[in-house]
């Protein structure tokens, strides 16, 4: 038998198996993490497997039936000494080393960056020895990539005492997501808040958070409500659901870019309603057709790469809004050079 663990670490693949599990697997696979938890190990519920290259993963075994269905996990630590277990699928035995081998590529992917996922702890801190010679240092500067893609990876992190919980499936909406220490400061941070990031790397998560703090420090001010914006119906859902707001609440809205331009240009007066008429939006399909061959021509470069830099930069980027205007060619130049 191992040490028992602090926490429990599930991706989100694992709890979309979860959350579409019949009764006696989802059960069965509740059984398993409490056993794990326990620092219990058998050949049923650690068998390591041969072939991983940057750390120990582990089986346990789910069920003996048709599907065979297997929990593919790895032993972590932090620095502080907490352990724990990373689980990173519940797949079908016969798929189980095309995920291991999905899992090792993405932490070659971290080896690229300047710290891997893999490293253990050195510098000879409290209850360190052979043990944990196989257990992936995660500690909050840690930052793990999806096996599937070039995003980081979602972790939900579930209390010990509250495995049991999760028998209910409707709490899975309330298990925290780990966060790392810079997306912390950015909930932590007051005033306006700017961040910027690619698709899949946490922005969403960092203002579904931040908007809860914000929203909890304000209880008995009476005064403030928020508004959630972004283009994607999905997404609006998602923040709203995770932070338990019904529709038509005084504490929060969440609504698509298009509903809000329409509602703000019911403000218009009529007499200025000409300069926002539709025909003269610039869509990017509009961009395109109009400029995208000249622009190629004389710069051989793409016209989303232009039209990009425009949004982004030229009108788009923070020093734009505080000028209050698009930004000048040198202004331009000097914000890239920085």
């Amino acid at each position: 038998a191992g040490k028992a663990l602090d926490k429990i670490l599930l991706t989100q693949d694992t709890l979309k198996w979860y959350k579409n599990a019949d009764r006696k697997v989802a059960n069965l696979f509740l059984q398993r993490l409490k056993q794990l938890a326990a620092g219990e190990r058998s050949r049923i519920l650690s068998k390591h497997l041969v072939g991983s290259k940057n750390f120990a993963i582990f089986e346990t075994y789910l069920d003996q039936g048709h599907s065979a269905q297997r929990i593919l996990w790895t032993e972590s630590r932090e620095k502080g000494g907490l352990r724990g277990v990373l689980v990173w699928y519940v797949s079908k035995h016969k798929h189980v080393s095309r995920h291991m081998m999905d899992i090792d590529q993405s932490d070659l992917r971290r080896h690229r960056q300047l710290q891997s996922a893999r490293s253990i702890v050195e510098d000879g801190g409290e209850g360190e020895g052979e043990e944990d010679e196989d257990a992936m240092l995660l500690d909050e500067d840690t930052v793990l990539l999806d096996p599937l893609a070039n995003t980081p990876l979602k972790i939900h992190e579930a209390d010990i005492a509250t495995i049991a919980d999760l028998a209910d499936k409707e709490n899975l909406q309330s298990l925290p997501l780990r966060l790392t220490s810079a997306e912390k400061d950015v909930i932590g941070k007051t005033g306006t808040v700017l961040v910027l990031g690619r698709s899949g790397t946490g922005k969403t998560i960092c203002i579904g958070k931040k908007m809860a703090v914000d929203r909890a420090a304000r209880i008995g001010c009476g005064t403030g409500r928020q508004l959630f914006v972004c283009r994607s119906r999905k997404v609006c859902a998602m923040v709203q659901r995770i932070q338990g707001i019904a529709d038509g609440s005084d504490e929060a809205s969440f609504m698509q870019l298009d509903p809000l331009v329409d509602l703000m240009l019911q403000r218009v007066a009529p007499a200025d309603l000409s300069r926002f008429a539709k025909s003269l939006k610039i869509t990017y399909t509009k961009f395109s057709a109009a400029l995208g061959e000249k622009i190629y021509k004389q710069s051989k470069l793409d016209a989303l790469v232009v039209w990009t830099q425009i949004n982004s930069f030229i009108k788009g980027s923070i020093e734009a809004v505080e000028k209050g205007r698009p930004l000048l060619e040198d202004e331009y130049v000097e914000e890239l050079g920085k």
